[in-house]
């Protein structure tokens, strides 16, 4: 069977909304945990997914904060991969 899915690839924490602000903390690289608060869920039922993670109170302290990821369009099926479609073997995405 092949899909397309949408995967985090990176996810970061600034004190600016502007995603070129330098990142204060990497949560995900890769499509994996970069911080070991970092949980990542998939819920194959339904295709959806996402993460959470621990604030500790140095961040809470900075006052507002901003998340930004990139994320990326994959698929399993080599036919499909054009333009920013890559493929991906989905046991290579992190799940944890």
């Amino acid at each position: 069977m092949s899909y397309i899915q949408i995967v985090t690839e990176k996810c970061w924490v600034s004190n600016n909304s502007d995603s070129d602000w330098p990142a204060r903390l990497v949560l995900i690289r890769n499509t994996c945990p970069a911080d070991l608060s970092v949980r990542i869920r998939s819920d194959t039922k339904d295709s959806n997914g996402g993460f959470s993670f621990h604030v500790s109170k140095d961040y809470a302290d900075m006052g507002q904060l901003y998340i930004h990821c990139k994320l990326g369009l994959c698929t399993n099926d080599p036919a499909r991969a054009q333009g920013n479609l890559k493929v991906v073997r989905m046991a290579d995405i992190c799940i944890s």
